[in-house]
């Protein structure tokens, strides 16, 4: 039963993301949802946004919610688990436990759901650590990072997921995405053990 759920969320994301996609490529937000009518560039709040000009409604472009958490080890609480990717993009690189928010999710819950998903152990989230943004191409996206630890199983390697371990927060990799590696120095200044610069990879 909990691998049809996890399987069913796998596919509301793609198909999510799918969706998200073709609206940045201009293959989705060609007509209005409200009255069929095709959309045009408008000037709205400063800013040229698509919208219906027959019925007035505004074709707002919302960025995606991702929830993120660093996972502090019990035996060694100067470690983070890390997992290494296995889907795109950056398939191979090292990253927080994460992922999209579903619709009708708290992040928090999300944020829960993704670390169970991928370090495959019950992880106990215990405050939010800093709010990012990025973009990727046209899609724009909000990264919440969380902290927490692991309060049942023993990590190891979950859905999408290549490798977990362990690092040293002095002697981690460096990680797929700017906003991880951005939000890993937030945590590590609030916690005054510091990292002496950011390691950005180029990705969101």
């Amino acid at each position: 039963m909990k691998q049809t759920s996890a399987l069913q969320s796998r596919i509301r994301r793609t198909i999510a993301v799918n969706l998200q996609q073709r609206v940045a490529d201009g293959q989705g937000a060609k007509y209005c949802t409200s009255c069929a009518s095709a959309l045009d560039d408008a000037v709205t709040d400063g800013r040229l946004i698509r919208s219906c000009p027959r019925c007035g409604q505004i074709a707002y472009r919302i960025p995606t919610l991702v929830a993120v958490t660093i996972v502090r080890s019990i035996v060694h609480p100067s470690h983070i688990w890390l997992i290494r990717r296995a889907v795109d993009p950056f398939i191979g690189q090292w990253a927080l436990p994460g992922g999209y928010v579903e619709f009708d999710e708290h992040p928090e819950e999300a944020a829960r759901r993704e670390c169970a998903e991928e370090l495959a152990c019950d992880v106990e989230i215990d405050g939010l650590v800093s709010v990012h943004h990025a973009r990727y191409d046209d899609e724009g996206v909000v990264v919440l990072c969380f902290s927490g630890f692991v309060t049942g199983g023993d990590p190891h390697i979950g859905e999408e997921v290549l490798e977990v371990r362990a690092f040293p927060l002095r002697s981690r990799p460096a990680l797929a995405f700017n906003t991880h590696e951005e939000a890993l120095h937030a945590w590590s200044r609030a916690r005054g053990v510091g990292e002496s610069s950011l390691r950005l990879s180029g990705g969101r």
